[in-house]
């Protein structure tokens, strides 16, 4: 295998990087390496090696192995808590979030300046107390006492569905929901609308609690089919008195948004966003802002009622944006009500739309 060999100044030290990521570390010569050690206090091999030799090697581990090191003496604390060497760790890791919140999005000072605290507070792959709790509080929704189930008629949310992804690529989203033998509801019953617009379906989860979902669109079925991404001008418009209603009415939103197509768009385009948080003026991600705030406008949406985003894709199309961007792009941390966003694969939704419908329900049960 080739080898690109990195040289130091220690004569008795050679540090080498594979072609696949990977780091080599050669004595040249023992001899003069153990009396180095001994010259700096007798330090453990690893603690011995130069400190950007021994950051290359920590760069390497995963955020558990970090922790462990860190215990070991007060100058592994200090390599294995080094700001840049978490920074790093957490711009990698981010870009494979299946999810993020209100108050899990990392802000870029947090970042730059705090990344070891912020990873902490904000990964989801990092088991934290907090989280632990979290994912009890909505097992103990979801799974219930079998006494109470019998005892109380289980609570009612409302929630209402809308966003241009319904329109791509989680055209049979709502189908699928009802019908599909994997899906995790149950179907109880169709909601009749007015004026063509508040139609949509009871679905019950497990024995625990009922949601209606109402389906929102700004145009009828027919006006969309005429309609694309490209007839931005109308999104201008006000909404229904009808939609506003509905709007009024309901416990909880949901948005979806096709995660394909805003990366391809954003591929295509001219100055197409990074993840420093640029923002991109593709035609799906223009759409997408400006029905998001046109549905939850707080003039006729309550600013306490929580949002759910399902950043859907399809496993057939590979390019994707991760959570943390598409959050950003969407301006979700501009909004003044408690949001979550989630990756929503749409052959394989059951996991993710189960969290975010149980983080709906414990949500709107704080409202009240």
């Amino acid at each position: 295998m080739a080898l690109t060999t990195l040289q130091y100044y220690e004569p008795y030290v050679s540090v080498a990087t594979t072609q696949t990521g990977g780091v080599s570390i050669t004595l040249t010569d023992t001899q003069r390496y153990l009396a180095y050690c001994q010259e700096k206090d007798r330090l453990s091999p690893l603690e011995a090696l130069p400190y950007d030799v021994l950051q290359q090697i920590l760069r390497h581990l995963e955020p558990k192995h970090l922790a462990a090191i860190a215990q070991t003496s007060r100058s592994m604390y200090i390599a294995a808590t080094d700001n840049t060497l978490w920074r790093n760790l957490l711009k990698r890791e981010m870009l494979i979030w299946p999810t993020v919140s209100f108050d899990t999005m990392p802000g870029h000072y947090a970042v730059e300046k705090m990344a070891k605290h912020t990873y902490m507070r904000c990964s989801p792959m990092v088991p934290a107390r907090r989280q632990l709790r979290l994912l009890e509080q909505a097992q103990a929704v979801v799974t219930g006492s079998i006494v109470l189930r019998r005892l109380f008629t289980p609570p009612r949310m409302r929630i209402a569905l809308f966003g241009p992804g319904l329109e791509s690529v989680a055209e049979n989203l709502v189908n699928d929901l009802m019908w599909l033998a994997t899906s995790p509801f149950t179907l109880l019953g169709m909601l009749p609308g007015q004026d063509g617009i508040g139609g949509g379906v009871s679905l019950g989860v497990g024995n625990s609690f009922v949601i209606d979902l109402v389906t929102l669109y700004q145009k009828t079925a027919a006006e969309r089919r005429e309609h694309n991404d490209e007839d931005l001008g109308r999104f201008e418009e006000d909404l229904t008195p009808a939609a506003k209603a509905v709007c009024q009415s309901v416990d909880a939103f949901v948005f979806v948004v096709d995660s394909n197509k805003l990366a391809q768009e954003a591929g295509t385009s001219e100055g197409a966003p990074d993840d420093a948080g640029l923002i991109d003026t593709s035609k799906h991600l223009t759409r997408s802002v400006a029905d998001a705030y046109s549905f939850l406008n707080p003039e006729w949406s309550d600013i306490a009622c929580p949002l759910a985003v399902w950043s859907c894709t399809a496993s057939s199309n590979p390019v994707s944006w991760s959570a943390v961007k598409v959050a950003s792009q969407l301006r979700l941390p501009g909004l003044a009500r408690p949001w979550t966003l989630h990756n929503v694969p749409v052959d394989n939704f059951s996991g993710p739309v189960i969290k975010t419908v149980t983080w709906l329900f414990e949500h709107t049960r704080k409202r009240k």
